[in-house]
C-alpha cells in the first residue's frame, strides 16, 4: 500500500506529482506557483511545507530547510538524503520526514474560516488556524524590495551570529547573476524587518548595499535579507591585507558613511569591526544597519541624544586607531 503525505503520493523523481483520491474540500496543488497568492486561493509548495512542519511541531526548522538545504516542497523533503546535511542534525531531519510522511494534511481545511470560541467574552468568532502574515503588504507599504525565493539559491553556509542570524553565500539570478549574502533567522522577524526598513532609508555608496527581502511563504512570519557580499569579511578578518593606504581609505569611507547616517538623523549604535565589511580590495562599507535607530526613537532629550552621537564618534575613533596600531605591530 502506498504511503501518502497529505494528498501527495510518494513518487519517483521523474514522475509528475499526482493527487490522491481526496475529498473535494482538499486543496489542489499547482507545482508551478511561484508568486504570493491571495487568501483562500492556490497554495504554493512552500506554503504547504510551512504548514506541515507547523503541524508536526518542527516549524522552527522551516527557514533552514527552505534556504540552507534548498528543500522547497513536501516531495523534495521526502526525497532528501539527510546525510547530505552539514547544518542540521541528520537524525532531526529523519524525524521530521517520518512525522510528515505518516500524517495526512488537508491544507484547504487548515486555511479556511471556522467558528471558534473567544473565551474572554464567551462569544463565537470566525478564525483560521493558519492565515497569511501580511509581510508582503508591510514591505510594499514601506517600499522594501521583495525578491522571489526561486531567484536566490544558497551556495554555502558561512556562520551563525547572535545578531546576524544564519549567514549564507548565495547566488542571485538577476541580470548579472550576482554573488550575494543571504541571512535568515526564524526568531528575528521584527529585527530583520527593522533592518530592511533602515537599510532602505540609508542607501549610500559607503553603506553595505541592501538588495531586498525574501518571503518564502506568505504564511510564515519570517523573512530573509539579501545584501551585498563582503569578499574579504570584516575589518578584523581582512587584517592580512591591510596597508597604510588601505587603512586610510577605509577610515575615510567609514567616516563618510557615518556622516550620511547622522544627516538622516539616525544613530548607529554598534560601530564595531564586525560591522565594517571589506567588499573589495580598497573598499570598506558600513554594515550592522539593524543597530541603527532614529534619534527621535532613542530619546526626546537632546542632551542624551548628543551623548549617544558622541559615543558613535568615540567608537569610530577607537576602532580605527586600534586597526592602525595592529598594522604597525606587523611591520
Amino acid at each position: 500500500m502506498k504511503k501518502t503525505v497529505g494528498k501527495f503520493v510518494r513518487r519517483k523523481k521523474a514522475e509528475k506529482p499526482r493527487v490522491t483520491d481526496a475529498p473535494e474540500t482538499e486543496h489542489k496543488v499547482n507545482h508551478g506557483a511561484s508568486k504570493e497568492l491571495a487568501e483562500g486561493d492556490m497554495l504554493t509548495d512552500l506554503d504547504m511545507l510551512y504548514m506541515a512542519m507547523a503541524e508536526v511541531d518542527k516549524v522552527r526548522h522551516f527557514n533552514t530547510f527552505c534556504y540552507s538545504l534548498n528543500i522547497t516542497s513536501l516531495n523534495t523533503l521526502l526525497d532528501y538524503n539527510s546525510k547530505d546535511s552539514t547544518i542540521l542534525d541528520p537524525a532531526e531531519i529523519d524525524i521530521i520526514k517520518e512525522r510528515i510522511e505518516h500524517k495526512y494534511f488537508n491544507f484547504k481545511d487548515l486555511t479556511k474560516f471556522r467558528e471558534g470560541v473567544e473565551f474572554e467574552r464567551d462569544e463565537k468568532r470566525i478564525t483560521r488556524k493558519y492565515k497569511q502574515s501580511k509581510l508582503v503588504e508591510t514591505c510594499e507599504i514601506k517600499n522594501i524590495p521583495i525578491i522571489q525565493k526561486k531567484d536566490v539559491a544558497v551556495t554555502r553556509n558561512l556562520k551563525y551570529g547572535p545578531y546576524a542570524g544564519q549567514v549564507c553565500e548565495a547566488q542571485w539570478t538577476n541580470l548579472m547573476a550576482e554573488k550575494v549574502c543571504l541571512r535568515y533567522d526564524e526568531f528575528k522577524e521584527h529585527e530583520f524587518l527593522h533592518e530592511a526598513e533602515m537599510a532602505n532609508v540609508l542607501r549610500h555608496k559607503d553603506i553595505l548595499a541592501f538588495h531586498g527581502v525574501v518571503i518564502a511563504s506568505s504564511y510564515s512570519p519570517s523573512l530573509a535579507l539579501v545584501v551585498e557580499f563582503a569578499e574579504y569579511g570584516s575589518l578584523l578578518q581582512s587584517v592580512q591585507h591591510h596597508t597604510v593606504e588601505r587603512l586610510c581609505k577605509f577610515t575615510i569611507q567609514a567616516a563618510t558613511a557615518l556622516e550620511h547616517v547622522e544627516k538622516k538623523k539616525v544613530i548607529h549604535q554598534s560601530v564595531k569591526s564586525f560591522n565594517c565589511l571589506v567588499v573589495a580590495d580598497h573598499q570598506l562599507k558600513l554594515a550592522g544597519i539593524g543597530a541603527c535607530r532614529f534619534e527621535s526613537e532613542v530619546t526626546k532629550d537632546s542632551q542624551v541624544s548628543s551623548y549617544i552621537q558622541a559615543d558613535v564618534v568615540y567608537m569610530f575613533a577607537n576602532l580605527f586607531a586600534g586597526s592602525f596600531a595592529s598594522y604597525l605591530r606587523t611591520i
